[in-house]
Order: C-alpha cells, then sequence, then structure tokens
C-alpha cells in the first residue's frame, strides 16, 4: 500500500492508496493541550503500582475536585496543572459508547457506572492514534489497546457518534490523568462533551489509555507481548493484529523515549 503524506497547517495527514472508510486519513496535531495528551510515563514501576491500585469507579471521577489553576489557560498547553493531572489511574465502568473521532484520531469512550441510569454522568476516556503521540514509548501501548477494542467490537469504532459494544461490555482502562481545561466556562462548569443522552459529567479524563482490561472476555494489554515491529510507529495504515502471550511490555528504563 502506498501513502502519501501531506501537512496542512498544523494538521498533518496521511493518505494511503486503496484504503477504504475512515482509514483513508490520519488526522494528527490536536491544538488543545496536544503533547499532554499524548504523552505517559510507562516507565515499568509506574505501570506495577497501577495494577496494584484499586481503580477508580465511574463515581470517584465525577466527584473529584475541580484543580486549581490560575488564568490564563494557555500557560498549561504543555504542562500539567498542578495536582493530580498526569497521576496515573485506573478506573473501571460500563462502556456507554465508543466511536473514532475525526478531528484528532483518538478512540473516544464513555464510560458509566449505570447504562440505566446515566443521564451526563458518563467519565471520557481517550487513547490515540499511535502515529500521532507525542511520546515514542506509548506506541505499543496504544496501538495493543486500539487492537483489543476494534477486535471487541468486531470493526474500526465509527467516525460520528459513537456507538455501543455488541453487548454489555465493563472496562478497566489505566492511563495519565487529565483535565480538559479549553471546556470549562467561566463560571467553572463544564461545557457538555460526548454523544448520546449519557454526556460527560465532569472534565477529568484518563487521557492518554495506555491499556485497556476487558474482564468478562479475560483481555488485558498490559500483560500482551509486542514484536519490536510493531513498537515503531505505522508509516502505512493499518496493522496486523497482536497476539497475547501473558507478558508485561517491556518498558523503557525512563519510561519516555
Amino acid at each position: 500500500m502506498k501513502a502519501h503524506w501531506t501537512v496542512v497547517g498544523p494538521v498533518l495527514l496521511v493518505m494511503a492508496t486503496g484504503a477504504r472508510g475512515q482509514t483513508d486519513a490520519v488526522v494528527c496535531g490536536g491544538s488543545d493541550r496536544w503533547s499532554i495528551k499524548t504523552s505517559a510515563d510507562t516507565s515499568q514501576s509506574v505501570l506495577d503500582a497501577a495494577a496494584a491500585a484499586i481503580p477508580k469507579t465511574v463515581d470517584d471521577m465525577l466527584n473529584q475536585a475541580r484543580p486549581s489553576w490560575s488564568p490564563p489557560k494557555s500557560q498549561y498547553q504543555n504542562r500539567a496543572i498542578p495536582g493530580d493531572e498526569g497521576t496515573t489511574v485506573r478506573v473501571r465502568g460500563w462502556l456507554y459508547r465508543i466511536g473514532h473521532d475525526p478531528k484528532d484520531s483518538d478512540y473516544h469512550l464513555q464510560l458509566v457506572s449505570d447504562l440505566n441510569n446515566c443521564f451526563q454522568r458518563s467519565v471520557i476516556v481517550e487513547v490515540p492514534d499511535d502515529r500521532c503521540v507525542t511520546g515514542a514509548n506509548l506506541v505499543p501501548f496504544v496501538r495493543t489497546a486500539r487492537n483489543a477494542l476494534d477486535v471487541m467490537l468486531g470493526h474500526q469504532p465509527k467516525l460520528q457518534g459513537g456507538e455501543p459494544p455488541p453487548k454489555p461490555t465493563e472496562v478497566i482502562v489505566t492511563g495519565r490523568l487529565f483535565y480538559d481545561l479549553h471546556h470549562e466556562k467561566r463560571d467553572g462548569t463544564p461545557e457538555l462533551r460526548g454523544h448520546g443522552n449519557c454526556k460527560a459529567g465532569t472534565l477529568w479524563e484518563v487521557h492518554p489509555v495506555i491499556a485497556v482490561e476487558i474482564p468478562a472476555a479475560g483481555v488485558n494489554t498490559a500483560t500482551v507481548s509486542v514484536p519490536d515491529s510493531q513498537k515503531k510507529r505505522r508509516r502505512a495504515l493499518g496493522s496486523g493484529r497482536i497476539r497475547p502471550t501473558r507478558r508485561r511490555l517491556t518498558a523503557s528504563p525512563s519510561g519516555m523515549e
């Protein structure tokens, strides 16, 4: 497959001859805090500590206090807001919808505590495309997580609006705690985000997600061994599926490359 690279302002498009539908292009370079959303510490000590911790619930995330920050928002473009932002967390919830954001290529998941009672009470978590991440150490993590979600759905998520999983599915995600400051209104309340009736009830997210667990299916992408060939960013669209071998991903000593 031949790939064509086109730069349009700050946005990078990768066009592939013969690709179909949503895989015709990958759009990278979101304007809002992109370096924060696409980097995370993946050192083994951090992963082990996260795995040993009891996962937060969706309600825990909804009740998490708004961080203290000082204007202007632009000063946090490339640095974390002091406090909890940037810590590695695990969050457990039912998957309400999953979509593929056409603006930045992220997989966009909405988690809820109760699928039948979730009006404006979801939490957004996002898995970036491996071709778009700032930290190269994230490449095998996000590729494996997205692969597991594709397998769960039976296809890549839809580009617009998102969709529910084929059957009720509880997931546990691991990743970096992120506060979506861009969507905080002047009075400190959040703008509505997400799809369907169960829109987000907080600006706290997990972004980037670096591992996905699907307990009912015995899936845990943090224990998938990835060959060296798949630890590199894709230069052509599409990737082969990764087979689980019950071994933890090998992290670089610093966790960042």
